[in-house]
């Protein structure tokens, strides 16, 4: 799919109107009262062999006990015997600028031939959506 820029200018240079949509999803984020933000992403590494979700959490509250909640899901269902754990996001803008609970999600490794494939599959694809909003619906229930 193709995502939608909300850069000010799309005549600027390419790092200009990244900075300029960064900025502009965290103030529309945080410009929407009771937000939760879910950032879905795939993972690279060079080396072939990891494989698995991972699910980083901002310094917000409740995000490292959504995160938490998230990754055991994960692990439960398609990351059977991972020993990833939930990390906090550090360095990533978004994450260290919005007000609301949020996590982000690497759903997996495209560098792992063997992931890729499962990554490109429709009814992988709506597992791993299945176990975010799953974990994000419990969440907001304990909340």
């Amino acid at each position: 799919t193709v995502e939608n820029s909300l850069a000010d200018d799309p005549s600027a240079t390419i790092r200009q109107q990244k900075v300029s949509d960064t900025k502009n999803r965290v103030s529309l984020i945080n410009s929407i009262e009771n937000a939760r933000l879910i950032s879905i992403h795939q993972n690279y590494f060079p080396e072939r062999k990891y494989s698995g979700a991972q699910v980083f959490y901002a310094k917000t509250e409740g995000s490292h006990a959504l995160a938490e909640r998230m990754q055991k899901m994960f692990t439960e269902s398609v990351n059977q015997g991972s020993r990833r754990q939930c990390k906090t996001s550090q360095g990533i803008y978004l994450m260290e600028h919005i007000n609301c609970t949020a996590v982000l999600v690497e759903c997996g490794f495209l560098s792992n031939p063997e992931e890729e494939a499962r990554l490109r599959d429709d009814a992988y694809q709506r597992k791993l959506c299945c176990i975010m909003a799953t974990a994000a619906a419990c969440y907001m229930a304990d909340t």
